[in-house]
């Protein structure tokens, strides 16, 4: 019997064939025809890191690929556990199964629109009601309780100083000049003891960035209406969840003003002892790239790293 899907171990066998309608369609079919779904109606949807078809307009089916193999386990086990109790949208499951060793979930599609494809026509005005309708909705998940999600997630990982020592060496690894990388490790040294407090951990989505984001309007502005894709979700320090949508909010003061005080802070909060804080949490996060940030603030790159803390978290 032949088999529905390819066989590959690597990303770069996997690349070529990721928005190649053809290859998955077969499989599409078979899922639709377990679950009583129209295979006339599926549509390939906008690219992530899985496979993903809209179906039947309202539903969409997410085929989880083997080279990322706790994806659908914890993209399960998170929807699964946040059904119901937050304020905005999140796909509910309809249908679960495994195709040839091939997790795959059955979800309905949320309201509103990808703040990618809408960003660019958003006046400043509905650009502010975004960044404090998304502040309140990060704060509704770091209210939840997490003990359904203990031992389902993995939680940040290891000490401070391990995650200074990760820094490093990802910027090493991207060709960044020795002279930044002395910077960085002199910076994280005087740092890092403000961070040593105890914490509770919350839940992290993780990975906020501008196509997990879902917008609508309404008769009060613009909100984030919803959010999608839920398999990098962790358990970690609070700080950690404003770092992606800093970078989608562009770093602008008033975007990440509306978006903290959107999320509960107060005015006289945002101060430069909390710059500094979200600056280091910045340069601790796993999508880190110091190259790319010189290249974000150019034409006109910072020289050191408090010059760069005040080109991104400035209020």
């Amino acid at each position: 019997m032949s088999s529905l899907l390819p066989r590959f171990s690597t990303l770069e066998q996997y690349r070529p064939l990721f928005r190649d309608e053809a290859v998955w369609l077969p499989a599409l079919r078979t899922i639709c025809a377990r679950h009583g779904l129209d295979p006339l109606t599926l549509r390939i949807a906008p690219p992530g890191s899985n496979i993903v078809f809209w179906v039947e307009d309202k539903l969409l089916i997410k085929l989880f690929v083997p080279l990322w193999p706790e994806d659908a386990r914890k993209e399960t086990d998170v929807l699964k556990a946040l059904a119901g109790r937050i304020p905005f949208e999140i796909p509910q499951i309809r249908a679960e199964g495994d195709l040839e060793g091939w997790p795959y979930l059955v979800l309905t599609r949320i309201c509103g629109q990808p703040l990618d494809e809408i960003w660019e026509d958003l006046d400043p005005t509905a650009r502010e009601q975004v960044a404090a309708s998304l502040g309140s909705r990060i704060a509704a998940l770091q209210e939840l309780p997490t003990s359904a999600l203990q031992g389902v997630l993995p939680e940040w990982p290891g000490s401070w100083q391990v995650q200074a020592s990760a820094c490093l060496a990802r910027q090493r690894e991207l060709g960044v000049s020795t002279a930044w990388l002395d910077q960085l490790a002199g910076f994280l040294d005087s740092a890092l003891p403000t961070l040593q407090t105890p914490y509770q951990p919350v839940f992290l989505h993780a990975d906020l960035n501008p196509e997990h984001l879902f917008c609508q309007e309404t008769p009060c502005g613009w909100q984030v209406s919803g959010m999608i894709d839920f398999a990098d979700g962790m358990l970690g320090h609070p700080f950690y969840e404003w770092v992606r949508p800093g970078y989608t909010l562009h770093f602008q003061p008033d975007l990440l003003r509306a978006m903290l005080l959107g999320a509960g802070f107060g005015p006289r909060q945002l101060d430069g002892t909390l710059s500094r804080r979200l600056f280091t949490f910045t340069l601790l996060h796993r999508f880190f790239s110091l190259p790319e940030i010189l290249d974000l603030i150019s034409p006109n790159p910072p020289q050191n790293l408090l010059v760069m803390q005040d080109a991104l978290w400035r209020f």
